[in-house]
């Protein structure tokens, strides 16, 4: 089997996380079931042009915070308890909120917030490079153009979130937080961003 994973060649990201990332949303998202096999390191770092110990490393990862398992001269398996979709935000004050009234998030929300955590790690990582650059060699367009793509993901949210607030499709009081964790990135997303205009002599 093939899994949908596209690699970008050029980013902030390196590839070991980006098949973490990519493998970890469809897990979240539902896409790969409690117990759907996945593919050798072999045969997925073939697919995706990449060295086999990269995957490695990426499986490890994903072995180790509970998303897969691995049995010896079987394959690799869709762990069927996941982890506590909590770890996403440890020891905050939305985290404590949430485990406090005993709230949950479905699989979509989990999902879409692992999205939207990525886009923002790699507007870190350009914001860092940034940080590092020469004077005149900032790389504002680049930046621009990540805190572009984390509003519009922002905006989809909402529009979507909105929906199925109307729908009934889950729990109000988890919707609510729902709201603030994903309004709250876009918030940190405009912060990164200002890093970059000011070291780019934009503000």
């Amino acid at each position: 089997m093939q899994l949908p994973i596209n690699i970008e060649f050029v980013g902030a990201q390196s590839f070991q996380n980006q098949i973490f990332e990519s493998i970890r949303r469809q897990i979240l998202s539902g896409q790969l079931k409690p117990g759907a096999p996945i593919p050798s390191t072999r045969i997925l770092s073939e697919q995706l042009g990449v060295s086999r110990n990269t995957v490695v490393l990426a499986y490890d990862r994903l072995v180790a915070e509970d998303y897969i398992f691995t049995q010896k001269n079987v394959g690799t398996f869709v762990n069927a308890n996941l982890p506590d979709d909590s770890l996403l935000l440890k020891d905050t004050p939305l985290a404590e909120r949430k485990n406090e009234e005993r709230l949950w998030f479905t699989p979509e929300q989990r999902a879409n917030l692992q999205e939207l955590l990525g886009l923002l790690d790699r507007a870190f990582g350009i914001m860092l490079r940034n940080l590092e650059a020469e004077d005149g060699e900032v790389a504002i367009d680049e930046a621009m153009e990540a805190e572009q793509r984390i509003n519009q993901l922002r905006d989809q949210l909402r529009r979507a979130h909105l929906k199925s607030i109307e729908a009934g499709d889950y729990n109000v009081k988890s919707g609510l937080i729902y709201n603030d964790l994903f309004s709250s990135c876009e918030k940190v997303g405009d912060h990164v961003i200002n890093v970059s205009e000011a070291l780019a002599g934009e503000v």
